[in-house]
């Protein structure tokens, strides 16, 4: 039985992306596309963009199939990613739109940046 029970473990399936693909889709749909068709709908696609990120971030912990130390490394990467470039930001983006307006452009573009990531690099496996 430990045999069997420790080739489940190594054994790895592919990686899900479809609902990162997803997410992904309907936060630039809703960020960029629905402001221009509808825009007295800024707010709600702006605010739909935005919580898409947290989303993608369930979907790559929780349902993205990659191993743990995958999961956790990329949502760490993510985090150090929007901390470390808010420190070279131009003072009238660190402080427009009470500090949210670089949120507003960073999370879909690092949501949009990961997933290509992963889309591409599938056989990349660090594990």
């Amino acid at each position: 039985m430990s045999n069997h029970f420790s080739h489940q473990i190594t054994s790895s399936k592919p990686l899900r992306l479809w609902p990162g693909v997803l997410i992904v889709t309907l936060q630039w749909l809703l960020r960029f596309v629905v402001p221009i068709l509808i825009p007295s709908a800024m707010v709600v696609g702006v605010m739909g963009a935005l919580a898409a990120g947290p989303l993608f971030v369930i979907w790559w912990l929780f349902f993205s199939r990659a191993s743990w130390s995958e999961r956790i490394g990329g949502v760490v990467l993510m985090g150090v990613v929007l901390f470390v470039v808010k420190n070279f930001l131009h003072v009238s983006i660190a402080t427009n739109g009470m500090g949210m307006t670089y949120f507003v452009y960073a999370i879909p573009a690092l949501c949009l940046a990961f997933l290509l990531w992963a889309l591409t690099c599938t056989s990349c496996r660090w594990t």
